[in-house]
């Protein structure tokens, strides 16, 4: 296990019917490749010591003599090895024969899960092989210091109550399903389909392995699909119709997993389907699992907020923009104006928040000239930004006004006794001569003010007190930099309007700025924002680990060093990740007083119930961490 990643691998054999030495070797060597990639546990399909077509062999004492050796075989030659196996067999109870799942490690039987059926409860005894015992029963469970996981068999995933669904509503947060499930057409997808939302809604990481090619094709062909999901995710599955092996691995994000957990109403470590009197901590089985620091197999989206399919990045688009465009629709129908006021610099955050306000008045069927876009020309602004802000006005079509601030600010220093030296003083009061400038046009218009700040803004404070921080509805923010700039992307893509394609593809390429010190001589930006933060993308990365799952520094730096893939050096990842701590907590003050805005996905900042936290929660307990991973570092160093 890596940093609270379990790394669980499904196993899927070519088998011999009632050929246990066969099959046997084939687990064991496929035992033996796992533990060296360093799988924690390995499933195997259902009946996988002797196949699961040999039918009414079953019940021959020389077929279950050759269970018992085939058994005992895969126990004293992976016996060594640290994983954890589960394996499908037939089992002795009593005077029956119970398709059961043997769960062990290190050559012994933790136990052995058999399938109760549908609403039927076999209760826990115990069993014996070559003098050996151990537990048998439906509802057991194995659980080790940081987890618990279960075993399910046969058709259980299918019923409408499953047995899987009340082991994690016990608590078990990984759900193994061995099966031997015959191919049909379109079946693999609506496997996929099934183990992927099974995952979703248990919260839990779920492995589901059945029989492969080997088995007999009398009446049936057996594909081997398989697949391991996380929550809602596949992160690993089988290829169709493939007549080799196949060992699935990846990885369950354990941590994640149980933030969501807390976070949820519904685990409550009770079993809600159970009787009052059988609402009791069931029988539970002892095991161990290493630790190590190995790169995990599964990828780690670097963009969290951008999927990389072009076709998912798309769709992401889209929605997020309707979303924010019928929200500022629905707020502007509630109060009844037919204007609005917008501030554009020619930057992303206003270019975006220009064009939802146009979708949003086309949805009212609006004229766009009830829009004033105001440009307000500053110390700070650049002919590039400034082009750009009056191309895209005229070519959509809206009212244009153009105030410059130079005159104001400048007055305003002499008002106040400031120097005009480009201080904190000099950058803030433009931001909020600009503000101002949009409230009282707003007034005096009878109009609307669309803020324009994003949700990376927000957490970090990278905005100006009751200045640019202000509006009267903020239509960006629950949407992150990197989402603004794909957004903007996405919008240049299917506009038919040449004039602004060409703005809105240049605005997407400038560099991030406030533009609030004076250019260079020739003209170029002094102040980039990702020179003085570090790159949004980074920041996003933390921003949606930290809140969408509550990761730790450690767990926050080893994520990105597996995501971005040395893209960046460890002392960069550091230096951002101590830059967005202490911002996002120093800076909780001006969210505690953000305007209203539409949430867009599972990350909000909104005071109102999203994120709640007091304006002096101390950062040292996070930023003590990342001090202690550079103090090693640099030790590591000498």
């Amino acid at each position: 296990m890596t940093h609270e990643f379990l790394r669980v691998a499904a196993g899927v054999p070519r088998l011999k019917p009632a050929d246990y030495l066969h099959n046997a070797d084939q687990i064991i060597t496929m035992m033996r490749k796992a533990s060296k990639r360093g799988v924690d546990i390995i499933a195997f399909p259902h009946m996988a010591i002797m196949g699961s077509t040999c039918g009414d062999l079953r019940f021959d004492q020389r077929y279950n003599e050759g269970v018992t050796f085939g058994l005992l075989g895969v126990l004293s030659l992976t016996g060594s090895l640290p994983i954890v196996g589960i394996v499908g067999a037939p089992l002795r109870v009593g005077d029956c024969i119970r398709e059961a799942a043997v769960v062990f490690q290190s050559g012994r039987i933790l136990g052995a899960v058999v399938n109760g059926g549908p609403g039927e409860r076999f209760p826990t005894t115990n069993v014996q092989i070559a003098g050996a015992s151990f537990n048998v029963g439906s509802e057991l469970r194995f659980r080790c210091e940081t987890f618990t996981f279960a075993v399910t068999l046969g058709d259980d995933l299918f019923r409408p109550v499953s047995t899987s669904a009340q082991c994690a509503a016990e608590g078990a947060s990984v759900l193994f399903h061995l099966d031997a499930m015959p191919t049909q057409v379109g079946r693999h997808d609506a496997l996929r389909d099934t183990v992927r939302e099974h995952a979703r809604r248990c919260i839990a990481g779920c492995v589901y392995v059945s029989a492969g090619h080997g088995e007999s094709s009398t009446d049936h062909f057996f594909d081997g699909e398989a697949f391991i999901a996380d929550r809602g995710r596949i992160v690993a599955e089988s290829e169709p119709f493939s007549a080799d092996e196949q060992l699935l691995i990846s990885e369950v994000d354990l941590a994640a997993l149980s933030h969501d957990r807390f976070r949820s109403p519904h685990f409550t470590g009770r079993n809600p389907f159970a009787p009052q009197a059988q609402r009791s901590l069931l029988d539970t089985l002892p095991f161990e699992v290493q630790t190590d620091d190995s790169p995990l197999r599964r990828t780690i989206p670097p963009h969290p907020f951008v999927p990389e399919d072009a076709t998912a990045r798309d769709r992401r688009c889209r929605e997020t923009f309707r979303i924010q465009s019928h929200a500022l629709a629905e707020r502007l129908r509630h109060i009844g104006l037919r204007r609005a006021v917008i501030g554009i610099s020619g930057g992303l955050d206003s270019t975006l928040a220009l064009m939802v306000t146009i979708a949003a008045f086309d949805l009212l069927k609006l004229p766009r000239e009830g829009i004033i876009g105001v440009t307000m020309p500053g110390f700070g602004t650049s002919d590039r930004t400034r082009d750009n802000a009056l191309a895209l006005m005229a070519s959509e079509g809206i009212t244009l006004r153009e105030i410059s601030i130079r005159a104001a600010c400048e007055q305003h220093f002499r008002d106040i006794g400031h120097d005009g030296s480009p201080d904190t003083t000099y950058e803030n009061a433009q931001a909020r001569e600009r503000t101002q400038i949009l409230m009282d046009l707003a007034n005096m218009e009878g109009a609307l003010v669309v803020g324009t700040g994003d949700l990376s803004e927000l957490a970090l404070g990278w905005c100006t007190f009751n200045g640019d921080h202000m509006s009267m509805y903020s239509v960006n923010a629950g949407v992150p930099k990197t989402l603004v700039g794909a957004v903007v992307q996405w919008l240049a893509r299917r506009t038919k309007r040449p004039e602004t394609r060409r703005a809105l593809l240049d605005i997407a390429e400038t560099p991030i700025s406030p533009e609030l010190l004076p250019p260079s001589p020739d003209g170029a930006h002094t102040q980039q924002t990702e020179r003085t933060l570090g790159p949004y993308e980074l920041h996003d990365f933390f921003l949606y680990r930290f809140m969408r799952f509550g990761d730790a520094p450690r767990r926050l730096l080893f994520l990105a060093e597996q995501a971005f893939g040395g893209r960046y050096t460890r002392v960069e990842l550091l230096g951002v990740l101590r830059t967005f701590l202490r911002r996002f907590f120093a800076q909780q003050f001006k969210r505690n007083c953000m305007p209203d805005g539409p949430a867009i996905g599972s990350i909000s900042l909104s005071p109102r119930g999203a994120w709640q936290m007091p304006s002096d929660a101390s950062s040292s307990l996070w930023l003590r961490a990342v001090e202690e991973m550079e103090k090693a570092m640099k030790e590591g160093e000498k």
